[in-house]
């Protein structure tokens, strides 16, 4: 068979495939959201505002590796300013 033989056959499947695909979506997405806002929920129970306040000292962190600096021994943590 070519191409041209069963290209009739293939669009009928797929106008038949999409309708019943429609509500399988749409549950999908249903249940996305939901588990989406079970997490969130459960994140936001076990989370909590951190305790700076003005004036206070923080650590700033620092990921960048300068050119001749080995990453292996930097110090990521390693400047404290105050907070504004």
């Amino acid at each position: 068979m070519t191409d041209m033989e069963t290209a009739p056959d293939i669009q009928r499947y797929t106008s038949e495939i999409i309708p019943k695909l429609k509500p399988v979506q749409q549950a999908v997405q249903y249940d996305l959201k939901d588990s989406n806002i079970t997490s969130k929920r459960t994140y936001d129970r076990n989370s909590r505002d951190p305790d700076i306040v003005l004036g206070s000292k923080v650590l700033i962190h620092d990921p960048t590796t300068k050119k001749g600096e080995s990453s292996k021994f930097k110090k990521r943590l390693d400047r404290s300013i105050f907070s504004c």
